[in-house]
């Protein structure tokens, strides 16, 4: 026979017991809390196999090239964790990091790269706070709106590059990892200060519940999570010496997969430790992509892995948190308001 667990819960404002919550078995407590580990765990098992016939084969795994390549990646990643854990996930941020670069390359070729990073950081303001506005105040499903804003997006970068697919700027180009790391931790700053506003920290003290105010908060943690995504076009410009209006195609499907990641366990639920779950999500990511190009992998077929990936965890995450609509509002209360 099965057997179960139960937990008894006390009254927070007077100490005195309170019905027991329904029981729980140790299969659902698995499915709960560990299932997305799992899934996570066979991609790490499949990386490391890949890893290892990559070094007996070709030789060196390229770390230089790896962290080129996790430095934007984990940026967008502290900005999806961030998006997920307000009102749900940013599906805007790979457009987002395009703009962003454009318009640093396309001032940079003007004369006045410091006017370009000023100018980038006031569009993902605006264009922020625009889907805050449109989430937090009038209920906007967050999907459709970032994917609608997104649209509006390339239109504004198409006019920026002048209907040329690419802007050459190589002479702020480097190959070189410091400025990356700054960029990398000055995004993880911000995205605890957005995670702070919107108290979603787990030392964030109780606070008001309703009214303006925590909307207008979370309409600003949007906007953080924007100027996140322009730091991490910031950082592709500088890893290509070039703005390309191909920068975050396919990056819906990184932006899923990372948000499933975090919504597929409900040991999740300090948003510190889902920041650095889905910072290890995408350097596993990262390296998988590293040793398969090394084998010779086409790019289809490598967006066809992640895109299973993606589905595998999207499906541990309904799975754990009891259905779709539970996925995208698990976890998006501030932790205070959770009693």
């Amino acid at each position: 026979m099965e057997q179960y667990e139960t937990y008894e819960s006390q009254n927070l404002d007077n100490g005195a017991p309170v019905q027991d919550t329904p029981p729980i078995s140790r299969g659902a407590k698995f499915v709960q809390n560990y299932l997305g580990f799992v899934v996570m765990g066979l991609f790490l098992v499949t990386t490391l196999i890949l890893l290892l016939g990559f070094s007996l084969g070709v030789g060196d795994i390229p770390y230089q090239l790896l962290l080129h390549q996790f430095w934007p990646m984990g940026i967008i990643a502290a900005g999806v964790v961030v998006a997920t854990r307000m009102k749900g996930p940013d599906m805007s941020m790979g457009t987002m990091m395009m703009l962003s670069s454009v318009i640093i390359a396309w001032t940079a070729n003007l004369g006045s790269i410091s006017a370009g990073i000023l100018s980038a950081i006031l569009v993902c303001l605006l264009y922020g706070m625009f889907n805050g506005a449109i989430i937090s105040f009038l209920g906007a499903p967050t999907i459709v709106i970032t994917i609608v804003t997104a649209a509006m997006m390339r239109a504004v970068a198409f006019i920026f590059t002048g209907g040329l697919s690419t802007i050459l700027v190589s002479e702020i180009g480097t190959a070189q990892q410091a400025p990356f790391f700054i960029m990398f931790v000055l995004a993880v700053a911000i995205a605890f200060v957005a995670l702070a506003i919107t108290k979603r920290l787990p030392t964030c003290k109780g606070g008001q519940k309703k009214g303006a105010f925590p909307k207008l908060m979370d309409m600003l943690g949007y906007a953080l999570v924007a100027i996140i995504a322009g730091i991490a076009g910031f950082a592709f410009l500088r890893r290509l010496g070039a703005a390309s209006l191909t920068i975050g195609s396919g990056f819906e499907t990184n932006i899923i997969l990372i948000f499933a990641a975090i919504q597929s366990s409900k040991l999740l639920k300090n948003n510190v430790i889902a920041l650095g779950y889905g910072l290890v999500v995408v350097l596993i990511l990262t390296t998988y992509r590293i040793a398969a190009i090394g084998f010779g992998m086409s790019p289809f077929w490598l967006n066809a892995v992640e895109a299973g990936l993606a589905f595998q965890l999207i499906c541990a995450a309904c799975i754990a948190q009891g259905g779709w609509r539970s996925v995208l509002h698990t976890n998006l209360e501030p932790i205070e308001e959770k009693i």
